[in-house]
């Protein structure tokens, strides 16, 4: 990931990844609804079967995603330790793809060449039951959605600029190759022009020397 020129705080980023983990407030049952508008006349009774009534209402979400089908695990091509270049091969950043909360979220943790860095969750929103990816960079945060379109990871959502207050459509492709490498493109769309237009492409080859622990590149 690039363009780290942007300086700024990343508690709106933050603040979207809270807000697109939040669920969609569960549906009421009639035995919670009748308790709350007459509370002189809850008993035990009337207290078990609401609670009764939302965990019927309620989905419940996977605890564990390791061994869970797809699509939970359509973006484990992307799992590993990286070495990031540009197209014409000048080194780009490294990024570190590891999973957590039981294989259910993918945290990247990229180090530009320059010393900047970002980080982004990557979940199976339930809603939509397709992927979301919510990067977090020094004045750039990034929310966009999708799944796999052939073997790559297709996405689309946008980009916003903390300094400038914009933000614009944006795309993000996943391709993994046979000899193992995976190709990252970004494109954001261009209203001026009304075209899409090229903002980082990467390959990335995995690292001989995974770093020892912490962010990528650090020395522990």
């Amino acid at each position: 990931m690039a363009n780290s020129t942007i300086c700024a705080s990343v508690s709106r980023a933050r603040a979207a990844i809270v807000a697109g983990l939040v669920s969609a407030a569960v549906p009421i049952g009639p035995a919670l609804t009748a308790a709350q508008s007459s509370p002189e006349t809850s008993t035990p009774e009337t207290e078990a079967g609401a609670a009764a009534s939302v965990q019927q209402t309620a989905q419940p979400l996977p605890t564990d995603c390791a061994d869970a089908a797809a699509p939970y695990r359509d973006f484990d091509f992307w799992l590993g330790e990286w070495s990031v270049a540009l197209p014409d091969g000048t080194p780009a950043g490294v990024n570190r793809i590891t999973t957590k909360d039981g294989g259910c979220t993918l945290l990247e943790e990229w180090r530009s060449a320059s010393g900047g860095v970002g980080l982004s969750l990557n979940f199976v929103d339930p809603a939509t039951r397709q992927w979301r990816q919510v990067w977090s960079s020094p004045g750039v945060t990034i929310d966009y959605s999708g799944g796999l379109d052939g073997a790559a990871m297709a996405m689309e959502g946008a980009i916003s600029y903390a300094i400038s207050g914009d933000a614009f459509p944006f795309r993000g492709r996943w391709t993994p190759r046979e000899d193992g490498a995976v190709l990252q493109e970004f494109w954001q769309y261009n209203p001026d022009t009304d075209a899409w237009d090229v903002w980082f492409t990467g390959v990335y080859t995995r690292r001989a020397d995974p770093a020892p622990g912490g962010s990528p590149g650090d020395d522990g």
